[in-house]
């Protein structure tokens, strides 16, 4: 079995960056390549004024404002703010300020990262 280094390096700039048809640009970074019941870091850069309908993941997270702002329900978060979600707890929905937000998430298992619109079943 080949082994691989202990680091792996993910540029920001000219990295793996993917596209959804709204405009949300994002990077994965799977802790443990192949396991998805280990943690997951999502780095993605919402356009200026997306809206995201409120939602909820199976998993466990934490999100954290790199730049920019975003507010979720009736909260404002900014550069540096950082908020910490139960698996199954529904919010939302999120909208990015005028100059758009860049945030990274932290999910305890990639399994369980997809959103679900709020009230939609778990998955199994």
């Amino acid at each position: 079995m080949q082994e691989t280094s202990p680091t792996r390096h993910f540029p920001s700039l000219d990295g793996d960056w993917k596209e959804t048809p709204d405009g949300v640009r994002y990077q994965q970074i799977h802790m443990t390549p192949g396991d998805t019941s280990r943690p997951m870091l999502v780095l993605s850069d919402l356009p200026a004024n997306y809206i995201e309908p409120a939602h909820t993941h199976d998993s466990n997270y934490v999100e954290i404002v790199i730049d920019g702002d975003i507010t979720v329900g009736k909260v404002r978060m900014i550069k540096g703010d950082m908020r910490a979600m139960r698996g199954g707890a529904g919010y939302g929905p999120l909208t990015a300020g005028s100059g758009g937000c860049l945030r990274l998430t932290i999910f305890d298992r990639a399994d369980g990262s997809m959103s679900r619109p709020v009230g939609a079943a778990t998955q199994p």
